[in-house]
């Protein structure tokens, strides 16, 4: 396999924007989805041996938006293993 080909691809919609409207800040329940989700990405990165220094997390405008949009940038930054970034 050639260096800069994925090992694997997996895309999950994990509705981090619901009732970000409404309440002006990312929900409980969107943010336990986000992170179960990067827990079991980080895994398998680490099934891999994939060193976290290899890796991006990319945020959405729900992020930017969020009045607690920095807290769940540290919390996604600390699962994953490198710092996640808003697009």
């Amino acid at each position: 396999m050639h260096e800069d080909q994925p090992l694997v691809r997996e895309v999950e919609l994990t509705k981090l924007a619901d009732g970000l409207a409404a309440t002006g800040a990312l929900q409980p329940a969107a943010l336990e989805r986000v992170y179960e989700t990067l827990r079991r990405y980080r895994s398998v990165l680490d099934a891999h041996g994939v060193d976290p220094n290899r890796t991006r997390v990319a945020a959405t405008a729900a992020a930017r938006d969020a009045s607690n949009g920095g807290e769940f940038l540290s919390s996604a930054s600390a699962i994953i293993g490198c710092d996640a970034q808003v697009l």
